[in-house]
């Protein structure tokens, strides 16, 4: 119970600590080189549609691209993601700004879609919120050796060598 208070509950309620313990710690939790991904969909089956869209995209902003086909009605939305290199979504895709996976219509859900590479980012820092899991776990793990230092300090370890022995069975 005192190892909770004291370690577990702490790291996870003291945000104050949790700041300052990021902030001295933050080239810790980095983000690999990524790309930022759109996955556009297109709703709508009719070909001249989605490949005057998709070429559209091709050459264009998400933001231009929105403008132009979404006038009258909202024909084209999208997601974006952020892929780290190495991931397994990133296998199918050519690691290049403007890359676009080729469209396939689902004629069942009457719609079209493809991703497109808008950018690629260098290495960053996380942000505390991105990496707030793995900085609360590292958090802990200090606050458990700070708590151990000091009951060493308070409190004197004493190993009974003939006790010992006799736990050990052969």
């Amino acid at each position: 119970d005192i190892t909770r208070q004291s370690v577990w509950d702490k790291a996870s309620s003291d945000t104050t600590g949790l700041k300052k313990y990021y902030d001295k710690n933050k080239a810790n939790y980095k983000w690999n080189e990524r790309a930022l991904i759109n996955e556009y969909t297109v709703k709508s089956i009719d070909e001249n549609i989605v490949k005057s869209s998709y070429d559209f995209s091709g050459k264009n902003p998400i933001e231009k691209t929105i403008k132009k086909f979404n006038k009258k009605q909202k024909l084209i939305s999208y997601q974006k993601e952020y892929l780290e290199k190495e991931s397994d979504e990133m296998k199918n895709l050519s690691w290049k700004a403007g890359f676009l996976t080729p469209f396939s219509i689902n004629k069942d859900l009457g719609a079209a879609t493809w991703k497109k590479i808008e950018m690629i980012q260098a290495p960053s820092t996380k942000s505390l919120e991105e990496a707030r899991g793995y900085v609360i776990a590292d958090y802990q793990d200090h606050l458990e050796k700070e708590w151990i230092a000091e009951l060493e300090k308070e409190f004197k370890v004493e190993i009974d060598e003939g006790v010992l022995n006799k736990l050990v069975r052969k």
